[in-house]
């Protein structure tokens, strides 16, 4: 599995490039799904969820931590596990408990 970055208003075609240079693995050789079925698949062309290169990930649901997996060409039955590392929101950031206040116990 491979983490890889990209901002918040990254787009599938944003994230491709990310891939390709984090894992060589040329952006005409992705594909990529948010169903990890793809990774037994003997079909990689029948997971279409993620073909729009302008599509946000917003958009397609995809957060930080999702997991997306890609099947490529490079080597028979090449498949990866990709996490994608989008910005954490503010609330995300936030420490457990942090900003609730207590009465003070008298």
């Amino acid at each position: 599995m491979e983490r890889v970055e990209v901002s918040d208003t990254a787009t599938v075609g944003d994230l491709r490039i990310a891939i390709q240079a984090k894992l060589d693995v040329p952006v005409e050789k992705q594909t990529l799904s948010v169903n990890q079925a793809l990774l037994m698949s003997k079909n990689p062309a029948a997971f279409t969820d993620m073909t729009d290169a302008k599509a946000t990930l917003k958009k397609l649901n995809i957060a930080h931590g999702a997991m997306v997996t890609d099947a490529h060409s490079l080597s028979p039955g090449g498949r990866r596990r990709t996490t994608v590392a989008l910005p954490l929101s503010r609330a995300e950031r936030r420490a457990a408990g942090d900003g609730i206040r207590l009465p003070k116990l008298t």
